[in-house]
């Protein structure tokens, strides 16, 4: 019962993970070497893990029709809408007919490149839903999204070609091979991490753990093991070792950002940015353009070397500091872009 209320009031630690990861899907939108590298190797994991997070007792906690129209108002109709709004800023410029847009719109991989991510997380929760109640065992489900991952995954024996054909595009079925495991390791460990947490102040090998796995962390992120001779011989090239090894090193970045966030559930900042997951996501693609193409072009600027990690900082800095009167706008006029509903006066 003590869980179930902290999930209500917001869990602050859970919060900054998710601010933590937007940080680094806006850094690994830019063209640098290895942050880029870096990024791509957890961000999108960590957010199907904290979504996971609160699909513990879904079954348990709604009916399936309320828990459908709970999850479609706030991913779907917010999708739906940021698909819209990017469509038609990005289309300020050039003339398009109504079959340009049914084009556009009947594969959503022909959006803004981040706009996948909300198909996938709608019909995972949906499918999880009805495992948890069919199976009633999470602990088998994690291991079936498992061996559907090592098979059908990105990397997997078989990897899975997406169909041109629109449900199919909507459907995701790729990606829902890829993150499920992420999405179902987050209903299964999150009692145990927020126990962890909770009790880290007497728990004296919290910081022993939490700080092996951010020094193990800055290596992946310093150095490319990848280019070890017997990783990059006999684990890369073995189908099985090196899906297995992709998991090792994302969890490896995941627990250092969950052990990082503990430490920062005092800046507002972040705490703000994870509560705007929605908005930030939607809005990531259309300031990207206009900080890097439309702002020079209007102020006949020089482009700048975006290849850089300390520049690319800089410029998501900027990113943030854009969205901040947008995000306040729309969660006081417009909150359904939030996934939220607006509140009775």
């Amino acid at each position: 019962m003590k869980i179930k209320n902290n999930i209500q009031k917001r869990i602050e630690w859970v919060d900054i993970c998710k601010a933590l990861a937007i940080i680094f899907v806006f850094l690994g939108h830019w063209e640098t070497p290895h942050l880029k590298v870096f990024a791509y190797s957890f961000h999108l994991k960590l957010f199907f893990l904290a979504s996971g997070f609160f699909a513990y007792n879904c079954s348990k906690k709604y009916t399936f029709k309320s828990y459908f129209i709970k999850k479609f108002k706030s991913i779907v109709i917010p999708m739906i809408l940021w698909m819209i709004i990017a469509f038609f800023i990005t289309h300020l410029d050039s003339n398009f007919s109504l079959k340009d847009v049914i084009y556009t719109f009947s594969d959503i991989r022909r959006i803004e490149p981040n706009y996948w991510f909300f198909p996938i997380i709608f019909n995972m929760s949906i499918l999880y839903y009805l495992l948890e109640k069919t199976i009633k065992n999470r602990y088998i489900i994690l291991i079936l999204s498992y061996i559907l991952l090592i098979l059908f995954g990105k990397t997997g024996f078989f990897p899975f070609s997406i169909s041109d054909n629109i449900f199919f595009s909507y459907l995701f079925i790729g990606g829902i091979l890829n993150y499920s495991f992420w999405y179902v390791l987050g209903v299964v460990s999150f009692k145990f991490i927020n126990g962890f947490i909770s009790n880290k102040s007497k728990n004296k090998c919290f910081n022993i753990v939490g700080c092996i796995f951010l020094f193990a962390s800055i290596i992946l992120f310093f150095t490319n093991i990848n280019n070890i001779e017997f990783i990059e011989k006999h684990i890369l090239t073995n189908t099985f070792l090196n899906n297995n090894y992709t998991i090792l090193t994302s969890s490896i970045n995941i627990i250092s950002i969950i052990y990082i966030s503990t430490f920062l559930i005092n800046s507002t900042i972040l705490k703000e940015l994870g509560k705007n997951t929605m908005i930030h996501m939607g809005l990531e693609y259309i300031t990207h353009v206009f900080l890097s193409i439309t702002l020079w072009e209007m102020f006949n600027l020089k482009p700048i070397n975006l290849s850089t990690t300390f520049s690319v900082i800089i410029f998501v800095i900027i990113q943030f500091i854009i969205h901040k009167p947008i995000v306040m706008f729309i969660n006081k006029f417009f909150p359904i872009l939030n996934g939220k509903e607006k509140k009775e006066a």
